[in-house]
Parts: C-alpha cells; structure tokens; sequence
C-alpha cells in the first residue's frame, strides 16, 4: 500500500495547512471564493480545543520552533482578520498557560518575552487592539 505522506505528527500537518489556508487567503482575498476563508478560523479552533489542559499536546506543539513563531505572525499581522489573530491569540495562550516544560528557552512564555521583548501577559491584548 502507498504511503499518504512522511511520518510526522498530525499536529505538524495541521499547522502546515493552516500556513497553506493564510496563504491562499491572501492570494485569493479579491476573489469571493468563501470556502476558503472558513478553513483558517477552523484549523485554529481545532488545534485550541487539542491544545485545551492537554500539557502533551502543547510540548508536541512547541516541539517544532516554527509553529510559535508563526503563531506570533498571526497575531501581529495587520491583513489578519480579528477572529484570526483572536484565534491565534488564545492558542498562544494555551502555550503559555499548559507548557509545563521548564527547560530556560524551551517554555512559550520565554520565547514569546524574547520574541516581543517585552512581558507575555501584555502581549496579546497590546496586539489585538492595535
């Protein structure tokens, strides 16, 4: 039988998809293609409720460095509609509040801090009222 794919995790799949949909909302965003624009706030809403007091699923998350970084491009992004960067924002959340690793640099909080340069807890409301 054919394989469907490489063998990493799904959750690494659906951020994949979910950078493919941004992207092909911001190629299609004249068009009045609707479908598509549905497919971003719905991966997001997945990955929150996968991501919900599950430390696990949040380290699997954090696992790849890309994912919160892209997650922060989310959020600051000025084209992003506000359920998106809304979305984004509490799945950044959920990093922060589930990640129980400890190791200096790996936690959400330090990278978002580094990332911000600034305080974490000031992060997603001083971006989404912008």
């Amino acid at each position: 039988m054919p394989s469907l794919g490489g063998s990493e995790p799904l959750m690494h799949r659906m951020v994949k998809y979910l950078a493919l949909a941004s992207s092909m909302n911001k190629k299609d965003a004249k068009s009045s293609a609707s479908g598509i624009l549905y497919v971003e706030p719905t991966i997001l809403k997945l990955l929150i409720i996968w991501l919900s007091d599950c430390p696990s699923a949040v380290q699997c998350f954090l696992d790849s460095p890309p994912h919160l970084t892209y997650l922060l491009e989310l959020i600051s992004n000025p084209t992003s509609t506000v359920c998106i960067r809304g979305l984004a924002a509490v799945l950044l959340g959920e990093c922060v509040n589930y990640n129980k690793c400890c190791d200096s640099g790996k936690d959400a909080f330090s990278i978002v801090d580094h990332e911000f340069n600034m305080n974490a807890s000031l992060v997603t409301p001083a971006l989404l009222w912008k």
